[in-house]
């Protein structure tokens, strides 16, 4: 059987390791949002946009996640318990929508790249200016109407 002692070390790092997750994330995804908007030659790219936006995201994303576990391990603190707006706003409705919006930009990404190498007009006519963006808000939009659902579900369960 695992020791006790062990588990709290473990736990500890992994809860560390939690922290740096925040930092990278708040360090990190501005300088992609910059990179991303700074040149005229990236901007100009529906790629680029989406990536932009999906930075963003990726911050929304990590920090209340990591933060939790940060906090639940080291100072025994569980936000969720102590709100009912973290619990269902924050732990489950916002990580829930952004995870799905990161899988979907991918996606988007994804499909725009080959969209745009086998329709010769994809790239100079159907996702130009600030479409990428708007795609990416509508998106945003639907996933979150998705998941809505979950701030008045969360919890309970009927058989």
């Amino acid at each position: 059987m695992v020791d006790a002692k062990l588990i709290d070390i473990l736990t500890k790092i992994f809860a560390i390791y939690n922290l740096i997750l925040i930092v990278a994330a708040v360090i990190l995804n501005p300088i992609i949002l910059f990179v991303c908007l700074k040149s005229k030659k990236l901007r100009s790219t529906s790629t680029f946009k989406i990536l932009a936006f999906a930075s963003v995201n990726d911050m929304i994303s990590c920090i209340p996640w990591n933060f939790e576990c940060f906090t639940n391990t080291f100072f025994d603190f569980y936000p969720y318990f102590k709100s009912f707006f973290y619990c269902r706003w924050i732990s489950v409705f916002l990580q829930y929508t952004t995870s799905q919006l990161e899988s979907w930009l991918l996606v988007s990404i994804s499909l725009d790249r080959f969209l745009s190498l086998t329709i010769k007009k994809w790239s100079n006519y159907y996702f130009i200016n600030y479409r990428p963006v708007i795609f990416s808000f509508i998106l945003a939009l639907i996933v979150a109407g998705v998941n809505f659902n979950e701030v008045f579900t969360v919890g309970y369960v009927r058989y």
